[in-house]
């Protein structure tokens, strides 16, 4: 017969029953681990309550993004090739250095500060053409 208004197909009826194993398959071996470990009885409690929402299909939205943020959209080698790019330009980019920061800074006193000198040093050329 075919399907009625607001009625899935079959082939989406056979996988909702799939996910269904699934998830109860994963309950049961968690149920099991939970007995093996003996836990207390407040952890089952906890279990029983949020076994109920995973099956309803609660955490479905963070199981999606969780999945989509795990699954590789290219390949190592591809993985590898990006990374190298990024630090072949990151190295290839000048530092930024305390020794030129302080060498550009107008003295306000006219050089007589402390760390004065040790600018001129890092610069001198460049501050012996500006004089």
């Amino acid at each position: 017969p075919p399907p009625q208004v607001g009625e899935a197909p079959p082939a989406a009826q056979g996988e909702g029953v799939i996910r269904h194993r699934r998830r109860l398959a994963a309950l049961v071996k968690i149920g099991i681990v939970m007995l093996l470990l003996e836990v207390r009885v407040a952890w089952y409690i906890v279990y029983f309550f949020t076994a109920f929402l995973y099956i309803g299909g609660f955490f479905d939205p963070l199981i999606d993004w969780l999945t989509r943020q795990t699954t590789p959209d290219a390949t190592l080698e591809q993985h590898l090739t990006a990374l190298r790019r990024r630090r072949d330009v990151h190295q290839q980019q000048p530092r930024w250095r305390w020794e030129d920061r302080a060498a550009d800074a107008p003295q306000a006193d006219g050089g007589g500060a402390a760390g004065a000198g040790d600018a001129a040093a890092a610069t001198g050329p460049r501050r012996a053409e500006e004089q």
